[in-house]
């Protein structure tokens, strides 16, 4: 395979930045940065960890870059993703690393409790989760608990779920939280995915909840009970028409 692109960073991205998410343009500006760094090399980011070998993808960075990495040790090496570089290397390689550093998002956690004073954590039970490692469970009883605090401080009951994959967000979302969500993902085996579990967490909660009501002694109807809806989009023209 030949690739016509050699990885160097002679693209001059001036002085490094300094970006922030205080407000949506500047969030807006700082995506729109990432973008403009990365869609070069997407032949990388596009390929899967076999292809670096099968298609020879080393052969596209720049061999001043490789004859100088080799010879460097492992601790000068581990340090690159943190943005730390040595003063002998090509200025291509250095512009190249304090680049991508100025665009990664901080690494420090920030305190939900100040951000999101009124924010609840759901733990979520084993029927929801029922596919997910604790890590997915961990991440998900977060993020949800994080968009819920949003959407309620906004006063909306609307969410849209852009790559929903398996749907676990979006299911938290709206049966944990009672929100409307539109999940929306390219990948039809995940749509079918989504489609089976949301079933057989709608039968748990709607068991949930008649046994709640004898409890009370409350015969009304059942209460309505809030599904998210699945939109399967192929590419990016479609989702603009939608």
């Amino acid at each position: 395979m030949q690739i016509g692109l050699v990885i160097h960073s002679s693209v001059s991205m001036g002085d490094n930045k300094h970006y922030s998410c205080s407000t949506a343009t500047e969030t807006l500006e700082w995506i729109r940065a990432i973008i403009h760094f990365i869609k070069p090399y997407s032949f990388f980011w596009r390929s899967h960890v076999v292809n670096f070998f099968t298609h020879r993808l080393w052969e596209a960075v720049d061999e001043e870059w490789i004859d100088c990495l080799r010879n460097e040790p492992v601790e000068h090496l581990i340090q690159i993703p943190s943005g730390f570089v040595q003063e002998h290397w090509p200025s291509s390689l250095k512009q190249f690393i304090t680049t991508l550093s100025s665009l990664a998002f901080p690494r420090e956690q920030a305190d939900l409790k100040k951000l999101l004073p009124n924010m609840q954590v759901a733990l979520l039970n084993s029927v929801i989760t029922q596919g997910m490692n604790q890590k997915k469970r961990h991440e998900i009883e977060a993020l949800a608990a994080v968009v819920n605090s949003v959407a309620r401080d906004v006063e909306t009951n609307t969410v849209i779920d852009l790559g929903a994959g398996q749907g676990y967000l979006s299911q938290v979302l709206s049966f944990e939280y009672q929100l409307s969500v539109m999940a929306i993902d390219a990948s039809s085996h995940h749509g079918r995915v989504t489609d089976e579990r949301a079933e057989r967490i709608k039968k748990h909660y709607e068991a949930k909840m008649r046994k709640s009501r004898r409890k009370r002694c409350d015969h009304s109807q059942d209460s309505y009970m809030p599904s998210p809806v699945l939109g399967h989009v192929e590419n990016i023209v479609q989702l603009k028409g939608c």
